[in-house]
């Protein structure tokens, strides 16, 4: 009897998480509505909110075009986009690390490698994208109306994937850092994705960029000490942009 209600409840009312995940907001944003009142449900506990289904198909049935300017403005699902991308290239990074060892005359070791580093690269510099993108969001949050998103400030910067500028218009910089995110650009734009560039000017500067300052060094590469500085780059961009958003929504 009990498991045949519990299953008439799950067909009937849905929990904060499921309501996110298909609004393609944080929990902590939906609970925040529910708060407000802007979304129905209500509490099994002081913690655990339920809602009912029927009511959240209507909430989002009448809101399609405010639910665009909503998920657009919720800086904070911009961050769990970004996490859930720098998940999958960790995962990718431990399968790099174990691969790093091995000779690459190995069969199959070269492939693999160079499979690992694009894919790493690629989906961190998307990881700091859409974290950078985040920012400017929490910040102004008008970035993003009911019809589109504004993103005219960030295609000016090398058609919107310019994340070394960008980051470098909501914190400062150390040398390592910048380097860093010059080399996801690349990544980014098109070494993760293509054999080559739009065109042989990019392609030699890409080579030929770093090789010309104290530091030689190519901006298609994978240094054994970028996870550890990713992941502090990305942390302190992470608590950015939840003082941000806590600013915009204590105002």
């Amino acid at each position: 009897m009990h498991e045949s209600q519990d299953r008439q409840d799950e067909l009937d009312f849905m929990t904060v998480e499921e309501a996110a995940r298909i609004l393609r907001l944080s929990p902590k944003t939906v609970r925040a509505w529910l708060g407000q009142g802007r979304l129905h449900g209500f509490k099994l506990t002081p913690k655990v909110w339920r809602i009912r289904r029927e009511d959240f198909q209507a909430f989002a049935t009448a809101q399609a075009e405010e639910m665009y300017e909503v998920v657009g403005q919720d800086a904070l699902g911009w961050l769990e986009y970004a996490k859930t991308l720098k998940l999958s290239a960790d995962l990718i990074l431990e399968a790099l690390t174990r691969d790093l060892p091995q000779p690459q005359v190995l069969p199959g070791v070269r492939e693999r490698k160079l499979a690992y580093v694009r894919s790493f690269m690629l989906l961190t510099g998307l990881a700091f994208e859409n974290l950078i993108k985040g920012i400017f969001i929490a910040r102004n949050p008008k970035l993003v109306d009911r019809k589109k998103l504004d993103a005219k400030q960030w295609l000016a910067v090398r058609k919107g994937h310019g994340i070394s500028t960008l980051t470098n218009q909501v914190t400062s910089l150390n040398p390592a850092e910048l380097n860093l995110l010059t080399r996801l650009e690349e990544y980014l734009i098109w070494a993760g994705r293509y054999p080559i560039p739009m065109n042989s000017t990019q392609y030699f500067q890409t080579m030929m960029s770093n090789k010309l300052s104290a530091d030689p060094q190519e901006l298609r590469e994978f240094n054994t000490k970028d996870p550890e500085l990713i992941n502090s780059l990305f942390e302190r961009l992470s608590a950015i942009l939840e003082s941000a958003w806590d600013q915009q929504a204590s105002s």
